[in-house]
């Protein structure tokens, strides 16, 4: 099969391409949901880690985190590793040896209008 299809205006080309449909989830985090200036999550919170990471098994999930605040990359970088570690140390994957495909977390910092996306 041809990786180059070329078009020509006014003619008709077709081609033939598998498509996989990947769920998108949103965590929305305030600087209320941290403890004081730290990275670190208020334990009402930090209790859904574990929820979290159940439902992104749930079936392929890009994960974004996106932070309304100004200062929120070192935050939102904690989160992302802490939810890389609960979904490293899942017992039932473990038994298993396996994970049922690669995590992928992208972070976004949202202060009013402006918005920077990783």
């Amino acid at each position: 099969n041809p990786r180059v299809v070329r078009l020509t205006e006014g003619k008709l080309t077709s081609a033939d391409f598998g498509v996989s449909r990947i769920r998108s989830m949103t965590l929305d985090l305030l600087p209320s949901a941290f403890v004081g200036n730290s990275a670190e999550l208020k334990p009402e919170y930090a209790a859904t880690l574990a929820n979290t990471v159940a439902e992104l098994r749930r079936e392929p999930t890009i994960l974004t985190l996106t932070y309304d605040g100004v200062g929120g990359e070192a935050r939102l970088d904690a989160l992302a590793d802490r939810i890389r570690q609960v979904w490293d140390q899942d017992e039932a994957w473990k038994e298993l040896d396996e994970t049922p495909y690669g995590l992928e977390i992208r972070t976004r910092v949202v202060s009013g209008t402006d918005g920077e996306e990783r």
